[in-house]
């Protein structure tokens, strides 16, 4: 992306904060669906807490799009949101490579009733089957891409849509071959 002249990546992929960019939503005259961070981590520890609250007034001032935030700090971003109150088009949610990592869908339930909870598991890199009984809306997963992906097993995401149909968890994913029908599947809400 540097290398292609974009302005918002001048400094690759370390963390940059675009505060111009935080009244865009305001400017676009039909809803839309927004990745709020889908190259960075709105809860990263570059960012400070007045930042992450800047941006969140924004998502609260501009309630007719359908907002997702995607982190890895769990923690973070619980402690930021729950005292907010409800907002039906925030999608929150957490990255769940493997099993190892689901501990961060724990912090989702807690939040469940006033938010749109979703786990990420993007790319799927290992089995999963501990995720959180309650709490958690929809679960988005695909094998990683690119020409040097790391190899994900098929069985990895039937067992995760088996298990995600057990605890009426949305599934949403690919069964194995990212190829097979990338950009075909449905976004939610």
């Amino acid at each position: 992306m540097k290398r292609r002249g974009i302005p918002a990546y001048a400094n690759g992929f370390l963390p940059t904060f675009h505060d111009k960019r935080i009244g865009d939503v305001s400017k676009y005259r039909h809803p839309r669906r927004i990745f709020v961070d889908a190259m960075s981590d709105l809860f990263h520890d570059s960012f400070t807490d007045s930042q992450i609250v800047a941006v969140l007034e924004a998502i609260y001032a501009s309630p007719e799009h359908v907002y997702f935030i995607l982190t890895k700090r769990p923690e973070r971003m619980h402690s930021m949101l729950k005292d907010l109150p409800s907002h039906t088009n925030l999608c929150i949610g957490v990255t769940v490579e493997s099993d190892s990592y689901s501990w961060r869908a724990e912090y989702l339930a807690d939040l469940n009733s006033e938010f749109i909870t979703f786990v990420n598991c993007e790319p799927l890199l290992g089995p999963i089957e501990t995720l959180p009984k309650s709490g958690i809306d929809i679960c988005f997963a695909a094998p990683e891409a690119g020409p040097h992906r790391r190899p994900s097993a098929p069985e990895w995401f039937t067992t995760l849509e088996h298990y995600c149909n057990t605890i009426n968890i949305r599934y949403i994913g690919h069964r194995f071959d990212i190829r097979s029908d990338a950009g075909k599947r449905p976004i939610i809400p």
